[in-house]
């Protein structure tokens, strides 16, 4: 059961990574200006449904259509709820199932009962979940900065609620 609940929630940092990630790439002034585009093949190629990736002298444009932005800025809100949860319960106290301080535990007991190799392997996952932390909270900066610089902005310009 203990392995379920880790993989759900290494897939959901993992999901949560992808998602702050495409939105902090897609993240720009460009998508709160109302200006019309100045390259006439910019409209026709954002509307084909799929992210058009353009590199040019070093700058990587990512542009997608405003209907997918919405999308990634509606799952914005869930995914800080995810991370929060994910970094309150790996710091939470040993009796709490998850946290670093409960594996932490764990390790003291098998060490206890004369099983070091146990114990050695519990104490590199609790020092790797608390690892985690520091990622989670740069992930979450990510997805703030996100919501700041494109979402709220878009949300701005289409009358809609962020």
């Amino acid at each position: 059961m203990t392995s379920s609940r880790t993989r759900r929630a290494a897939a959901a940092a993992l999901a949560t990574f992808a998602g702050g990630t495409l939105l902090i790439a897609t993240a720009g002034a460009s998508w709160a200006e109302s200006a019309a585009p100045s390259d006439p093949t910019a409209s026709a190629t954002a509307t084909t449904g799929g992210p058009t990736v353009v590199v040019q002298d070093g700058t990587v444009t990512v542009t997608l259509d405003t209907a997918q932005v919405q999308e990634m800025c509606a799952k914005v809100p869930e995914a800080q709820q995810r991370i929060d949860a994910l970094v309150t319960r790996i710091q939470a106290g040993s009796d709490v199932p998850g946290s670093a301080a409960a594996l932490t535990e764990r390790a003291t007991s098998a060490r206890a009962a004369g099983q070091e190799n146990v114990a050695a392997r519990l104490d590199l996952r609790s020092q790797l979940r608390l690892s985690r932390v520091a990622e989670l909270q740069q992930v979450s900066a990510r997805l703030t900065q996100a919501q700041n610089t494109v979402c709220v902005p878009l949300a701005a310009q289409l009358g809609s609620g962020s």
